[in-house]
């Protein structure tokens, strides 16, 4: 794990992550996480979770990409995003390839016909398929709880048919032996349920465990304010990669400050929000529980007919549930985020910089002294990306001693001398 965080203004961006990786267990205090996504442009990205893709690390992935970006500007900050998803498709050896999709594809489906089958019959040609659709039921409704991550394209379901149909007879034969039956009916009906859940299994944010989060920050050629986009990579599937979109923030005229923490952001959301968000997840479900024992002691004392009572009890809290979320939200809003983000507006570059350095070490420094597992820490890189200025390094860690590598900076960065 890590945290990042992003605080942008009319100035400029202040980007910091720490360097904590967590491998086999163990907690390294060593791994890079921001990154130039330009030599020449005013644009920086950096990563969380997962530090490779399909084998390789992000590190090698970004700098390759900087490489062919070379000098050329693009018009905004989300034609960079665009432009680097499009680029990392024409690569295929970035992506999964057509055997490691099959099989993907196949311990899916494989996977949920085990477990959706009823045992073997002790009779021939028992009728077992209201046993397995009663199953099937059981398990889709537990599936469609799990929110869509990818949805699948048409593309992704001519590959996901063509998989199957080549292993399709072989199933259907230790399917008919499974069963003990012959009945085309009862096989096909089993056979294409199952493919069926299979789809809404492959969507769903739990095949998708490995993900890299990735966040592009800085200017295009046509903006003057910052802005900042972040997205999830899942890996790929067929020809194209799987990611999603999560957000795209931009600095205006009329919002002139933010604060966006990635990864670990309780403590950074508690201390720009004034309340731990997982508290305040708890307190709405403490109010709810409250509800649910005090109103029909106070309901009942109306002498309503009973039918009555209970459509009354229903809305009353579903209504006063809501309305403390949103008293607590404006609160919040009023008394402590807005406060916070009218000082972040006013900040400079080297505000903006120990800011978010800061940020990030009382991440670790809660992780650290609550006993739980230090996925934060180590030293904390600290970038600012300003329109004149580009990108700049505040502080940096090295694996090396800089004064013995001049040759480093001379190739990097043409002003060195």
């Amino acid at each position: 794990m890590t945290t990042v965080v992003g605080i942008l203004n009319k100035e400029g961006v202040a980007l910091a992550a720490d360097s904590a990786a967590t491998i086999g267990g163990r907690v390294y205090h060593s791994a890079n996480k921001i990154f130039r996504l330009s030599r020449y442009q005013p644009v920086a990205i950096a990563i969380y979770d997962n530090a490779e893709f399909m084998g390789i690390p992000w590190e090698v992935i970004i700098k390759e990409y900087r490489k062919e970006l070379g000098d050329r500007p693009l018009a905004t900050l989300h034609a960079y995003h665009e432009h680097f998803v499009a680029w990392i498709e024409q690569k295929n050896l970035f992506l999964r390839d057509r055997i490691s999709n099959d099989d993907w594809i196949l311990d899916a489906y494989l996977g949920l016909l085990s477990h959706l089958l009823p045992p073997t019959p002790a009779t021939v040609e028992s009728d077992v398929l209201p046993d397995f659709l009663e199953r099937l039921a059981q398990e889709r409704d537990r599936i469609e709880q799990i929110p869509v991550r990818v949805p699948l394209s048409e593309v992704d379901l001519t590959i996901i048919d063509e998989c199957l149909a080549s292993e399709t007879p072989n199933i259907s034969a230790g399917l008919q032996e499974h069963l003990k039956t012959t009945n085309e009916t009862v096989v096909n009906t089993i056979l294409e349920e199952s493919k069926a859940l299979t789809i809404l299994y492959l969507e769903r944010e739990w095949t998708w465990s490995q993900a890299t989060g990735l966040i592009f920050t800085g200017y295009g050629e046509l903006e003057i304010f910052p802005s900042i986009v972040s997205m999830k990579v899942f890996g790929s599937f067929g020809p194209k990669l799987r990611h999603q979109l999560d957000n795209i923030q931009k600095i205006t005229v009329g919002e002139s400050s933010l604060v966006v923490p990635f990864a670990q952001d309780d403590i950074v959301r508690t201390i720009v929000e004034g309340i731990n968000p997982d508290l305040q997840d708890k307190l709405k479900t403490i109010v709810d529980r409250f509800l649910e024992k005090s109103l029909p002691t106070i309901v009942q004392q109306t002498q309503l007919p009973t039918k009555e009572i209970h459509s009354i009890l229903k809305k009353l809290q579903a209504q006063l549930s809501e309305d403390f979320s949103t008293e607590l939200q404006e609160e919040v809003e009023k008394a402590y985020k807005l406060p916070v983000l009218g000082g972040v507006e006013q900040l400079g570059k080297q505000d903006l910089a120990e800011m978010a350095e800061n940020l990030v070490y009382m991440t670790y420094l809660n992780r650290r002294f609550t006993g739980q597992l230090e996925g934060v820490g180590g030293p904390v890189d600290v970038a600012g990306i300003t329109k004149g200025d580009g990108f700049v390094w505040m502080k940096r860690k090295h694996y090396f001693n800089a004064k013995l590598n001049k040759h480093f900076f001379q190739k990097n960065y043409k002003t060195y001398e």
